[in-house]
């Protein structure tokens, strides 16, 4: 996804919940540029049963180590296309 299409999907996307079922291993990760990798999620959004999405999303070294199994995080999904998730992991 495009940067400016994970723009459209943050403004415009539903937003929800995302539990982190598998991520990349380390391997993908590269140490000081962004990494692309499958991730499988289960989402949840208000009114509608949680459902499993797979998806490549863009990540750095410190979202891969917020982004691991077992992991909730916040997500926009596409209101039209459900299995078009944008993740969010929180840095503090």
């Amino acid at each position: 996804m495009t940067a400016s299409a994970q723009r459209e999907l943050f403004e415009k996307g539903v937003p929800g919940t995302a539990l982190v079922v598998e991520a990349p291993a380390r391997t993908f990760v590269h140490p000081t540029k962004d990494s692309v990798g499958k991730f499988t999620v289960t989402v949840e959004l208000s009114g509608r049963a949680p459902y499993r999405a797979e998806l490549w999303h863009s990540f750095d070294a410190q979202d891969w180590e917020l982004l691991q199994p077992g992991t909730r995080v916040q997500c926009r999904v596409d209101p039209d296309r459900p299995h078009r998730v944008l993740l969010i992991p929180r840095r503090t």
